[in-house]
């Protein structure tokens, strides 16, 4: 392996770490202000206001689910797949 494939590989290792952790973070944001804002406006209303911003939630989940298959279609495919027992990732790419 020569020099510049080793520096490639440690560069796309670092950018995906980077990517990785940027998922993280934004995840974590989306979560805490979903439920700082709910839990504020559920505190001030009665209780069909209560279950409209849990159907609300709930959408948000399932938009977001078919988002990522339509956009990615063989996400799913290759995420099921390396959780399989007895099959590889590199046999679906």
């Amino acid at each position: 392996m020569s020099k510049t494939e080793s520096d490639s590989t440690k560069r796309e290792q670092k950018k995906q770490a980077k990517w990785v952790v940027t998922i993280f973070c934004v995840t974590i944001l989306v979560s805490a202000t979903i439920s700082f804002l709910s839990n504020e406006i559920m505190a001030a209303s009665g209780m069909l206001v209560a279950f409209l911003i849990l159907l609300a939630i709930v959408a948000i989940g399932i938009i977001t689910s078919l988002q990522i298959e339509l956009t990615f279609p063989a996400f799913r495919r290759s995420a099921m797949a390396s959780f399989a027992p007895g099959t590889r990732r590199e046999a679906l790419e």
